[in-house]
């Protein structure tokens, strides 16, 4: 069964932002690159949306709905409803994003 991905305004600005960093930095090639490989893992959890882990910094607070998947540098931040699974955050895995999440996961992260 394929799960539909819908992913939230500020994923989707998490997903911009990181690509127009590393086409700034790293050029073209590299950008594309990691574009790829975000939009692959976005892909993948419409087959298998639990394969990512409960996040640690929420399970330490009671908040157990929301999975994390790393690929290469970054962190995919969702939660699986039914036969959906809501992107929430597309981060850099070697950011702190403790209180990010948190703030995302206590209003619903769905804009």
């Amino acid at each position: 069964m394929k799960y539909e991905v819908i992913v939230s305004d500020l994923a989707e600005d998490d997903l911009v932002a990181i690509v127009e960093h590393v086409l700034s930095t790293r050029g073209v090639e590299r950008a594309l690159a990691v574009q790829e490989v975000l939009l692959g893992a976005l892909e993948s959890l419409s087959r298998n949306p639990r394969r990512g882990h409960v996040v640690p910094a929420l399970r330490r607070e009671g908040i157990t709905a929301f999975r994390e998947l790393t690929t290469k540098r970054w962190r995919v931040v969702y939660s699986v409803a039914d036969k959906a699974v809501h992107v929430v955050a597309i981060i850099d895995a070697s950011r702190d994003a403790d209180s990010l999440l948190r703030e995302r996961a206590a209003r619903g992260a769905t804009k």
